[in-house]
């Protein structure tokens, strides 16, 4: 089931929308204003934003600028109640991947998502499943409840952070992420990394993952933006 954020201040069509799409099978979390919408973001993940332009506070296309400069990478559909082609163009520009103008029929936003959603490289792993999940890569076992690294049949130690940060890897697998985005993703109230921090992490796990000798990381570095964890990741049913 794709869980989508919808960030829009109209409760009546918030909830509309919320029920629709439940109908065809989508997770739907609503999220009044920009503020609201980061405290989804950073408490679980999403596979779509539908994103309202005219938001109490930060507007619409304001918050699509602020996404895009961190580094998030999730698609964004965004609404709008009006129909100038500037304000179109303007959002597309700033990184919305679709774009539609209210009113709209539901069944057009609905074969909107679909198409958004086809077009992602790969599917995302809801956050909620990577917090308590067992999942296979390369010759690894990640068992998020037991805590537990497992090569072969030798637990690999990891300290906290190490395994905080192969848990968002294995939930971006295949998706370059910032260092930005990744500060962003591994604060708490009682940490706050630094882009320093986060470099010294990924030094740590690489030496954790990589072969001896081997020519190419896991971790790869992407110039300009950050890192992309390229292993094939696959989650193991529970027996």
């Amino acid at each position: 089931m794709s869980r989508i954020l919808l960030v829009d201040d109209d409760v009546r069509l918030s909830s509309l929308l919320s029920r629709f799409l439940g109908e065809h099978k989508y997770d739907v979390r609503v999220a009044p204003s920009g503020r609201d919408m980061y405290r989804r973001l950073e408490a679980g993940s999403f596979d779509l934003l539908i994103l309202d332009i005219n938001l109490p506070g930060d507007d619409g296309l304001s918050l699509c600028q602020q996404l895009r400069r961190r580094g998030e990478t999730i698609p964004i559909i965004m609404l709008t109640a009006r129909g100038d082609d500037a304000d179109r163009i303007n959002g597309l520009e700033l990184g919305a991947d679709d774009y539609l103008t209210k009113p709209f029929n539901p069944m057009e936003l609905l074969a909107r998502i679909r198409a958004v959603l086809r077009r992602q490289p790969t599917p995302h792993i809801s956050l909620h499943r990577v917090q308590s999940g067992t999942f296979r890569f390369n010759d690894f076992v990640l068992d998020v409840r037991q805590h537990q690294l497992i090569k072969g049949a030798e637990a690999v130690h990891l300290s906290t952070g190490e395994f905080a940060l192969l848990q968002l890897f294995i939930h971006q697998a295949g998706q370059p992420m910032s260092r930005q985005q990744l500060v962003s993703r591994m604060a708490s109230r009682e940490h706050q990394p630094d882009q320093r921090a986060i470099d010294m992490l990924v030094s740590r796990l690489r030496k954790r993952l990589d072969a001896p000798g081997a020519t190419e990381s896991m971790i790869r570095t992407v110039r300009g933006v950050g890192y992309v964890f390229i292993a094939d990741v696959a989650e193991v049913a529970c027996q």
